[in-house]
């Protein structure tokens, strides 16, 4: 009996052994055999001019091998890239993307946007680094890798469109007939502009001239005009007998006229005072009770500066509602573009606006001209 304990304890020693033996074989992640990501494009050193005649064409594509880990069967890589001012060194870098994939991509509109939102300003070379980290956490343990830094010039364009205004006067306006004094419309896009003032009620009028101090060329109506939308009448010369006047609304209030001098309709909403932040990349979430309200700031203008989270956001105008909404367009930028109104809950909901990364922004929104802008503070 003694000698089958014997046994049955040798036995179960050699068992312990080959067991710790087999534990401490188990490969292990070794930080000194990471090879990091590498650019294979762009080429380091080349220089970039954009060109808003190739706003829609895309830039060179940021692309990098794969980094390399001495295991397998790691949780996915996630590839982090960054741009700085390359005199800074990434003491404070801008953030890009986030990708699992091997490249990211951008439209020459949507760099120009890039560059232009973080001050670097147009038609002047901006000389830039570009970085990317790559990051793995599986179980507890997070290893990252950074590539060797690429430098390119990029020199952006203007964006800023130079369109000729026109100016709205009329009794029903706070400059009345004076052709001087009239007010300034702001261009939207393709013809169409927009203006929020205040209209002085049932009775009185509206019209819009091309020429501060001419009476022509000159946008009224037709018999069938409303306080609410109609067809635009052109008059290009004095010669042209005038067209009728737009009438004002029944209550006198601020309003936002939309005119559309190429496809000759205009149409007029009553403007908010106020205007709510939210989206599942703002703080309020997609709570529409709970969304922040913003700045007014004056005709049509409102402001917010906020953190959000690389996720997405809208405004409405009235806290518990989802109409009148404003959104953006497909492949919109993050950083800035053209806001699309939604006016009523039948109407189709517009595109979210996307925000770039996580962070803190100056948010501004003009909705006379239907613009948006995120500024990274």
């Amino acid at each position: 009996m003694k000698k089958i304990t014997i046994l049955y304890l040798g036995l179960f020693s050699l068992l312990l052994m080959y067991s710790c033996e087999k534990e401490e074989k188990e490969p292990i992640l070794n930080t000194e055999q990471i090879a990091a990501p590498v650019f294979t494009s762009p080429s380091s050193g080349t220089a970039h001019v954009l060109l808003e005649a190739n706003a829609s064409e895309m830039f060179d594509a940021f692309q990098w091998k794969a980094t390399g880990y001495n295991l397998n069967n790691l949780a996915n890589t996630v590839y982090t890239v960054e741009m700085d001012e390359a005199s800074n060194n990434f003491e404070s870098p801008i953030f890009l993307e986030n990708t699992q994939e091997l490249e990211i991509n951008y439209t020459v509109a949507q760099m120009n946007t890039l560059l232009l939102t973080n001050n670097f300003p147009a038609d002047e070379a901006a000389n830039l680094n570009f970085r990317v980290k790559s990051n793995i956490t599986s179980n507890n343990t997070s290893e990252s890798a950074v590539s060797e830094t690429i430098t390119l010039s990029i020199t952006p364009y203007s964006s800023e469109i130079k369109i000729k205004s026109i100016y709205m006067l009329g009794d029903g306006t706070d400059p009345g007939w004076s052709n001087t004094d009239a007010l300034p419309a702001s261009h939207i896009a393709d013809g169409k502009f927009g203006i929020i003032a205040n209209l002085g009620g049932e009775g009185l009028f509206f019209k819009f001239i091309s020429v501060l101090g001419q009476w022509a060329p000159q946008w009224g109506t037709d018999d069938a005009g409303t306080g609410e939308n109609g067809n635009l009448v052109y008059r290009p010369t004095e010669d042209v007998a005038d067209p009728v006047a737009m009438p004002c609304p029944t209550d006198a209030g601020l309003y936002r006229i939309v005119v559309d001098t190429a496809n000759l309709t205009y149409e007029v909403y009553a403007a908010s005072s106020t205007l709510y932040l939210l989206g599942d990349g703002s703080p309020a979430g997609w709570d529409n009770t709970a969304a922040t309200e913003m700045t007014n700031d004056g005709a049509g203008k409102f402001s917010l500066t906020a953190d959000l989270t690389a996720n997405s956001i809208k405004f409405v105008e009235v806290l518990g509602q989802w109409a009148p909404q404003w959104g953006t367009v497909d492949g919109a930028s993050g950083y800035g573009g053209s806001l699309a109104f939604r006016p009523t809950e039948a109407d189709p909901d517009p595109v979210n606006i996307p925000v770039p990364a996580d962070g803190t922004y100056l948010i501004e929104v003009d909705l006379a001209a239907q613009t948006y802008n995120l500024t990274p503070q």
